[in-house]
């Protein structure tokens, strides 16, 4: 492998990290703000998405005053995030703005599973896994995997679709 690549995949594992570490960051708040802090962290990434796919997206983040949903629609027609991560993310945002906006509002498990059932069987595995009554790691780990997917994403428009997928398949079968 050259140099190059070598540096290339350093910089691609650098960016990974960098995004996880955004992800812990918005773990160690408290639970009802921690389905705040996801919103935030989702939505740098859906603008970090507008601005490397449109020619001018900076102008349209910067100046566009756009709302999540307005940003979740455009990404959508980029045709890059699936649709089960864009449903996921539309129920995030109505959450979101239910316990924001009403004082008595709370996040509960009945409420949550409109955000993780978009997810499907890997929600469903969540949920089994913590047997549905632990709230805070069912949040946890579906925000996680959401967040996974559009790291990798957002990672294949910065770095290339090719480079991820070997970088991903390299990491998968431990080969170099």
């Amino acid at each position: 492998m050259s140099d190059n690549n070598i540096s290339s995949d350093k910089k691609i594992e650098e960016f990974i990290k960098r995004e996880f570490e955004d992800f812990k960051k918005a773990m160690a708040s408290k639970d009802h703000e921690k389905l705040l802090q996801f919103h935030l962290v989702f939505e740098n990434i859906l603008e970090r998405i507008i601005v490397k796919v449109l020619k001018r997206g900076d102008r349209l983040i910067d100046k566009g005053n756009l709302s999540f949903s307005q940003k979740l629609i455009l990404v959508h027609s980029f045709d890059i995030i699936s649709d089960p991560y864009i449903q996921a993310l539309r129920h995030l945002n109505s959450l979101r703005n239910k316990i924001s906006h009403d004082k008595e509002a709370i996040v509960t498990l009945d409420n949550f599973d409109l955000v993780g059932r978009p997810l499907g069987k890997a929600y469903i595995n969540i949920k089994r896994k913590y047997k549905n009554d632990y709230l805070f790691k069912v949040v946890w780990d579906t925000c996680f995997l959401i967040h996974k997917g559009l790291v990798l994403k957002i990672a294949k428009i910065e770095f290339g679709n090719d480079k991820i997928e070997l970088l991903i398949k390299d990491k998968s079968t431990g080969s170099k």
